[in-house]
């Protein structure tokens, strides 16, 4: 800000130590530097104010999505370890969402659209008709599902048991 090229702004956070109470706090000061006709600073304006409760909130959520992060990757390896097939499936939309190992299990490739598998693929349409009736009950009841279906791998054609086991979580957007 003592810069005359700057034109004389400054916006910045930093921590200080009160002189009094020996707190830490987090300031953040913005406002200009005004310069005489020699450009040598004569005068600061600006505002201070006290963003503590801001920095240690941010540090907190910081903590928590990293900690989230975390508990995900270890749940995904051990999802992947155990060659587990997971969905998702929202019973409003019909929209589902399966990773690789399920697409595995029902034959479908990468590339197979199953976000609305209704009316697209037998096997799928099949178990969805099951799925459909668990998961609703579930989230009606409030309790976890645990069914078994029979499905027809699509690429090889071979008879399979599944077993879906899950709960009918509501979001906040309803089932």
């Amino acid at each position: 800000a003592i810069d005359p090229k700057s034109g004389g702004l400054y916006d910045i956070q930093f921590r200080t130590i009160g002189a009094t109470d020996g707190r830490l706090r987090w300031l953040h000061c913005k406002g200009r530097a005004y310069f005489d006709e020699l450009n040598k600073p004569i005068l600061f304006s600006g505002t201070a104010r006290d963003i503590t409760e801001a920095v240690i909130s941010n540090e907190k959520i910081s903590r928590y999505h990293n900690l989230i992060s975390e508990k995900e990757k270890i749940l995904q390896l051990i999802v992947d370890s155990a060659q587990i097939g997971t969905f998702t499936f929202d019973l409003m939309t019909k929209d589902m969402e399966l990773n690789a190992h399920a697409r595995s299990m029902f034959g479908l490739a990468e590339g197979d659209d199953v976000l609305h598998p209704s009316g697209t693929d037998k096997t799928l349409q099949a178990y969805m008709e099951v799925a459909e009736r668990a998961m609703a009950e579930a989230v009606m009841l409030g309790q976890p599902y645990d069914y078994s279906y029979q499905i027809t791998h699509k690429k090889t054609g071979k008879v399979m048991w599944l077993r879906s086991v899950g709960n009918g979580a509501e979001n906040s957007d309803g089932p």
